[in-house]
């Protein structure tokens, strides 16, 4: 029988600089060789380490979702349930994501955590009141959330506390400066077969007899107040037939249906699924999209939205254009569809404004002066029923451009002109930037992703759906859209976050949240926000001190012997040869600990002669066989080799 010893050697200089005296990988060289008999074991005898107090994150510790909407729950302002929400949690990773997903873990202070925090939470903050412009060149002008995170110390003691989240939302607003280069080409496969040109600020116009359809590619309308305004007086020139469009859409990939067919839209969106709008969204080939808008067809105005259609048992949640009913007994302003032919009010422009979640749609003449056409609030406060109003806007199409089109029916047709006159966006957004806009836009994250079902589910509910006539409050298939407050940020908006799997918030996307103790919420699984002063910030603070620990196990790999182990969870023959539990013989998780086995478990050696060792490889290691790097200072391990007993 053979008692070994070993260790990391301690240097002058910095051990970590030395790849053979770390404390959590070292190799001890022996003087003689040493020989162990044939047919011999060898067990983990003890272990002696030390583990700093850094906190050790990984993909089973660091798992949480940011929700930013109407709060669930039974308390005044909340909903009764997820369905009853325009909007989603969002997953993040409370460190560097790229390492976790290779089985890595990082260790932190409790600063640099609360940089990874900050960091993490920015990345899945997709609301453009939360979003602005990072004027770091470093970072190549990324958009950044306006979302900080800091630790929080006692003020007597000066003892870690937890952590404090501020999330404040951008109140100011710019009108846009028209810059027709950022007009872009939407129409059918191939683009050239839908030429247009650009004049004056904002005017976009036909070149051929097949028209046009464009998207204004800069910044998306505001939510609040935000307004996008058009003149399509040229467009509605005196004429038979003059169909166009104007409206608002998310930002959408080129898909491409057939070698000649293509359309700019959600592949979910499925044009024949209301027969009625069929004809009016399908020109030349081209199906056009948007999430809200108003269109001629014949000399009549019609009003599209974007939603689902469960009817004749669809339950798909493809999208379609749905249209809203805005005449009638409910509108005072049109007790029929509108005759845009002859347009006996000298309607020339179109105004979309946006607050918060509520659409509003106004017509203007050449004076200045605006008629409601279609909202919510007016409408269904005058009796309008499901599908005669505007439906509350979603997660998905937070960030909503305008778009415009024209088609000429014959040749002889004048050319069509639609001008965007003017634009009222959120001064800290983004400008509009092909390669990045998916980093900060959610659809456009879930399309690159190739996964835009998280968006289905949102856009699946009730509200949103023409054919449930049932749900919510008032059992109607509405839902009351939220507002601004006064302080011109979102009504009833709260950013949340979700620390484990929540059935009120949804257990398929908040199933990997596992945060609790690491961030400071131990039998909190969903944070309440603090109150503030402001309308417009949302302050979170961990509700317990965060446990400064990792809750993974560590375990001891002698690397240069000819024991064989398996590492199931690798599914790989291993050179493991013991197992250390998170505490320690006293009870400890950190600082110096103590390991000694109450029964020695002895692996074979598998040397039917002996066996000449010159070196001890020895490396602590978690279950996916990394190092443990949250180690310092001394490391012991002994183990103890036998004969087999026979």
């Amino acid at each position: 029988m053979s008692l070994i010893i070993t260790s990391n050697i301690g240097l002058a200089d910095n051990p970590e600089t030395s790849d053979v005296f770390k404390p959590y990988s070292y190799q001890n060289a022996l003087s003689n060789t040493l020989r162990i008999p044939a047919d011999s074991e060898i067990a983990l005898q003890s272990a002696k380490i030390v583990k700093n107090h850094l906190l050790v994150i990984d993909r089973t510790n660091s798992g949480y979702c940011h929700y930013f909407g109407t709060p669930i729950g039974e308390d005044a302002g909340q909903i009764p349930d997820i369905a009853s929400s325009t909007t989603t949690p969002f997953f993040a990773l409370g460190g560097v994501g790229a390492a976790f997903d290779g089985g890595q873990r990082n260790q932190r202070n409790t600063d640099d955590f609360a940089n990874d925090l900050q960091a993490s939470i920015k990345d899945v903050a997709y609301h453009p009141s939360l979003v602005g412009v990072n004027s770091d060149p470093l970072k190549n002008t990324e958009p950044d959330a306006s979302i900080d995170v800091d630790p929080l110390f006692d003020p007597a003691s000066g003892a870690f506390s937890g952590y404090k989240w501020s999330a404040t939302q951008s109140t100011t607003t710019e009108t846009l400066t028209m810059d027709n280069t950022k007009f872009t080409n939407i129409s059918a496969f191939p683009e050239s077969s839908f030429p247009f040109t650009t004049d004056g600020a904002g005017e976009v116009s036909s070149v051929t007899s097949k028209g046009f359809s464009v998207r204004y590619d800069h910044k998306p309308i505001s939510q609040n107040s935000g307004e996008v305004i058009f003149d399509f007086s040229a467009a509605n020139a005196d004429q038979a037939n003059s169909p166009f469009m104007c409206g608002l859409t998310r930002i959408n990939t080129r898909k491409n249906i057939s070698p000649t067919k293509s359309m700019v839209a959600p592949e979910t969106f499925n044009v024949g699924r209301n027969a009625g709008a069929t004809p009016h969204f399908q020109r030349g080939g081209n199906f056009m999209f948007a999430d809200i808008c108003i269109l001629r067809a014949g000399g009549s105005l019609y009003v599209y939205q974007s939603g689902t259609n469960s009817g004749g048992n669809d339950s798909s949640g493809n999208l379609c254009m749905n249209e809203i009913t805005y005449y009638g007994a409910h509108n005072a302003n049109f007790a029929d569809r509108y005759n845009i032919k002859e347009n006996d009010d000298d309607y020339v422009k179109v105004k979309f404004v946006l607050e918060n979640e509520h659409i509003s749609i106004f017509l203007g003449d050449d004076g200045g002066s605006y008629t409601l056409l279609c909202d919510f609030l007016t409408l269904h406060a005058a009796g309008a029923t499901k599908n005669k109003v505007v439906n509350p806007t979603n997660c998905a199409k937070w960030a909503m451009y305008p778009i415009a089109a024209a088609n000429l029916l014959t040749a002889g047709d004048k050319v069509k002109t639609i001008t965007l006159d003017s634009v009222i966006s959120y001064t800290a957004y983004p400008v509009f930037d092909a390669t990045k806009y998916h980093n900060y836009q959610w659809w456009g994250h879930l399309e690159k992703q190739g996964d835009t079902r998280w968006a289905t589910d949102v856009e699946k509910r009730f509200w949103n759906d023409k054919a449930k006539t049932v749900g919510g409050v008032g059992n109607d298939g509405l839902l009351d859209p939220q507002v601004k407050n006064a302080g011109k940020g979102m009504k009833g908006y709260s950013n949340t976050l979700i620390l484990s799997k929540s059935q009120a918030y949804g257990p398929q996307i908040t199933e990997q949240c596992n945060s609790q103790q690491t961030l400071g919420f131990m039998g909190k699984p969903v944070s309440s926000p603090e109150s503030t002063s402001t309308d417009v910030i949302t302050n979170i603070q961990s509700e317990v001190v965060p446990q400064l620990t990792s809750g993974a196990s560590l375990f001891i790999r002698l690397n240069n012997f000819t024991q064989m182990s398996i590492n199931a969870r690798q599914g790989t023959v291993s050179k493991i040869i013991g197992h250390l539990p998170r505490f320690d013989n006293g009870g400890n998780e950190t600082g110096a600990l103590y390991f000694e086995p109450h029964e020695k478990t002895y692996i074979d050696l598998n040397n039917p002669e002996e066996l000449l060792v010159n070196s001890f490889d020895v490396d602590v290691v978690y279950d996916n066989e990394t190092f443990c790097t949250a180690l310092n200072g001394k490391t012991i391990v002994c183990f103890h080799i036998r004969k087999k007993l026979r």
